[in-house]
């Protein structure tokens, strides 16, 4: 506890607070020094690091695919390790037919991750174009959904799809 004082000795506050920035500078040691205006003789020091908290990185960052085809995307972990990750869709746990599904990789079919420490899964598009298009894949920790990270993948319909469409519905 810091305790200042005014130049009369009346005591203004009992704590000072210091805010790291969000990027620790470089060197990420600083020195706080605090000295009294009565008695400049007796000033004292503190010696803080700052480290970078845990983050997630998420690579590619972004994709284009068409329909049905997939893309595998890998979760990095920084500054912890082995938390319980959860994968979303815009929103959705895990993805639906409709924004894109979320797979164990190289499942086929589509096999729904099923662990909470999969750091690499499969995006697979919806075989038509999704409403909200490009889709965010999103990854975050379980416990603190604030560490997240996120990829935007844009569904293009190929003409093989746009052909199959129509052979389909003239066949019907």
């Amino acid at each position: 506890m810091i305790t200042t004082q005014s130049a009369g000795g009346t005591a203004i506050a009992d704590t000072a607070n210091y805010t790291a920035p969000a990027t620790p500078p470089q060197p990420n040691t600083i020195v706080i020094t605090v000295t009294p205006q009565a008695d400049p003789s007796k000033k004292t020091q503190a010696t803080i690091t700052i480290q970078t908290g845990p983050s997630l990185s998420l690579l590619p960052t972004t994709a284009t695919l068409a329909s049905n085809h997939r893309v595998t995307l890998t979760a990095t972990e920084n500054g912890t390790t082995g938390s319980s990750i959860i994968w979303s869709v815009n929103g959705i746990s895990g993805g639906n037919s409709t924004v894109g599904q979320l797979c164990v990789v190289d499942s086929s079919p589509c096999q729904s991750i099923t662990t909470s420490t999969a750091t690499q899964i499969d995006y697979v598009a919806p075989g038509a174009i999704p409403f909200a298009n490009p889709v965010s894949v999103q990854v975050a920790i379980a416990g603190n959904p604030a560490i997240s990270s996120s990829a935007q993948i844009t569904v293009l319909i190929t003409f093989s799809s746009v052909f199959s469409q129509c052979h389909h519905a003239a066949a019907a």
